[in-house]
């Protein structure tokens, strides 16, 4: 019984270093994980949350609230439906939701 143990102890642990070359199936692409330049990088408004005493909101996963900064943008105010942010290239306005304007298909050909 005791050589029995040892025998599946020893290839349970044999295979120990197989599996460890194997990689995490749910971990995104190196090329994720590197950051963009703000020059580079676009700017979402994830969500908005405004009670009582408080606004904040989520750009590209990162909480802001008035007066904190986004990279050299500084958060101006924050509305049910958009961010503003003022910086060296002036005010910049961000919609939680895209605003899409529908027009009319034109069948006249």
């Amino acid at each position: 019984m005791n050589k029995f143990l040892a025998v599946i102890a020893l290839s349970l642990f044999s295979s120990l270093p197989v599996y460890a070359d194997l990689l995490d199936p749910t971990r995104p692409p190196e090329w994720l994980n590197q950051t963009t330049p703000l020059l580079m990088q676009t700017w979402r408004v994830d969500s908005i949350l405004i009670a009582n005493n408080r606004k904040v909101a989520i750009i590209n996963g990162q909480v802001v609230k008035v007066g904190d900064a986004v990279g050299e943008n500084k958060i101006t105010a924050i509305e049910k439906d958009s961010v503003k942010l003022e910086g060296p290239d002036g005010e910049i306005v961000l919609f939680l939701i895209e605003k899409v304007v529908k027009q009319p298909l034109n069948t006249e050909s």
